[in-house]
């Protein structure tokens, strides 16, 4: 999925426009993660009705998000006001613990749970592994693939959330790294280029180790467009190693 950046960008615009307009912070959070929800289960749709492989219809969602989020911005960041609440997700602290963690913590183990204990996360892995085969077992096919696009938009829409408290506004062109960060995260972890194998986990720890990589660095302070490229490397390297796993595994 080439367009969680932009549906984080476009989330934040959304939840800042409606926040700007009075909205509850619940209800403009709600409205948020439905935004994203639908432009996943969009592209879901479209790849699976109109038979175009998901990185061509996803990089068209990319611009489209985009541009939704710089139309409704008019192209500029809109502010959070203080006291809209939304603050609390970043300086506020929960048995001494940032709500940020808890939250990804949270996530992290409802999503283990669901992937390893529920029908339609077996059905994700045997779809991602190998679609026609699946097919023929009587797995739902089509509703597991929007389903697993929806779960893509939702979470960038969860994602938009906390980016916006972090960056106190809604950025219609913010979080564009955010498309190699999580494919790197993903690839590191172990998730198979191929499908069907990986865990939420190993892209936990993935995603841990990218940002140590490149915290350190900064601390270096090595030039951001330097760390962009250490990035992309990482991500072919491993890459690499993930295409070269499969080959043996195959060969086996």
């Amino acid at each position: 999925d080439l367009s969680v950046g932009a549906v984080v960008a476009m989330g934040s615009v959304v939840l800042a426009v409606l926040l700007a307009a009075g909205w509850p912070l619940y209800a403009a959070i709600a409205a948020t993660l439905l935004s994203g929800l639908a432009i996943g289960v969009l592209s879901g749709a479209s790849t699976l009705y109109l038979r175009i492989p998901s990185f061509i219809v996803t990089f068209a969602f990319m611009g489209i998000a985009y541009a939704i989020g710089l139309t409704v911005a008019d192209g500029n960041r809109i502010p959070i006001a203080a006291n809209t609440g939304l603050g609390w997700l970043v300086s506020g602290s929960l048995l001494g613990v940032s709500p940020q963690v808890w939250l990804a913590l949270g996530l992290l183990v409802a999503g283990t749970s669901f992937l390893r204990h529920s029908r339609t996360g077996r059905h994700l892995y045997a779809v991602g592994g190998n679609p026609e085969a699946a097919r023929l077992s009587g797995v739902p096919v089509g509703r597991v693939t929007i389903a697993a696009f929806g779960l893509s938009g939702l979470f960038a829409g969860i994602a938009a959330v906390v980016y916006a408290a972090r960056i106190v506004s809604g950025n219609p062109i913010g979080a564009s790294n955010l498309n190699l960060e999580a494919i790197a995260a993903a690839v590191i972890g172990g998730v198979s280029l191929f499908g069907g194998r990986g865990t939420l986990i190993g892209a936990a720890f993935g995603a841990i180790l990218y940002s140590l990589i490149a915290n350190v660095l900064n601390i270096y302070n090595v030039n951001p467009n330097i760390t962009e490229i250490a990035a992309g490397c990482i991500v072919v390297l491993a890459g690499l190693i993930n295409v070269l796993t499969e080959r043996r595994r195959v060969a086996a």
